[in-house]
């Protein structure tokens, strides 16, 4: 069996992988998320990252915090050339499948399509793969049950 690491940087080689965690509530996934962004900074497959997760301690990485699309759509054109993640933490309520024609869910659809062009890779974390657009299934993923 290969080491998880290597799955993890083989996975995130590809030039925009969209990665969906899934699991109950509790089970680590927001951290399994972290650790995703650690491995492919440590292997030099993303310099930078962000997310909408609150981190204390960032161990030094190039990390910022984004709470809306505005700065996440600044944030992916500002580095445009570099490879980096961002990690969107309960996806279910940013794009959710329930509201499909909301603002917020249409706007954050069309940056799933753009993220190859800013070269990002993209992780969602939902306790529920339903929850979350269909459009994101489209892409490879991998889910994740804790």
């Amino acid at each position: 069996m290969d080491d998880p690491e290597k799955v993890i940087c083989r996975l995130f080689r590809d030039p925009a992988p969209i990665v969906f965690i899934t699991g109950r509530h509790g089970r680590g996934k927001t951290d399994f998320g972290l650790l995703i962004a650690e491995i492919l900074l440590e292997n030099g497959i993303i310099k930078k990252f962000g997310g909408n997760i609150k981190v204390l301690d960032a161990k030094g990485y190039d990390y910022t915090y984004i709470t809306n699309l505005v700065r996440l759509k600044r944030w992916l054109k500002k580095s445009k050339m570099m490879h980096k993640a961002f990690i969107l933490d309960e996806a279910g309520i940013h794009a959710d499948r329930r509201n499909p024609l909301g603002r917020l869910t249409r706007e954050f659809r069309y940056l799933g399509f753009l993220v190859r062009k800013y070269r990002c890779k993209l992780i969602l974390i939902s306790q529920r793969s339903k929850d979350v657009e269909s459009t994101f299934f489209g892409y490879r993923y991998l889910v994740r049950n804790f």
